[in-house]
């Protein structure tokens, strides 16, 4: 979507590459130069802003759902496993939701 918007086609204007891990290792990969670009949560994306490289766009301008992630502990998933389905399933609920309702821009 990002690439579309600014007039760019994917695989044919830009090389897109699977970067398994996290943004540690994203960040240390575009230090060592082994991609131009990726995609960073806070506070990396402001870490590599530090180290001289630019902020090209901000996700949530163009992806108007919240991003983020559903975080526990071991112990939690093992002792209430229901719990945690069911707060999953409404927060996939939820993301369907923010999708349907139109925005401005």
């Amino acid at each position: 979507m990002v690439l579309k918007k600014y007039g760019l086609t994917p695989d044919a204007d830009v090389k897109i590459r699977a970067l398994f891990g996290n943004h540690p290792l994203r960040l240390s990969a575009l230090q060592a130069g082994q991609i131009d670009g990726t995609v960073m949560a806070m506070p990396f994306n402001k870490m590599a802003v530090k180290m001289g490289f630019r902020e090209l766009v901000h996700l949530r301008d163009i992806i108007k759902t919240p991003q983020g992630g559903l975080v526990t502990t071991l112990q939690k998933t093992r002792g209430e496993a229901e719990r945690i389905v069911r707060t999953i399933k409404a927060a996939l609920m939820g993301n369907r939701f923010l999708k349907c309702i139109p925005t401005t821009g």
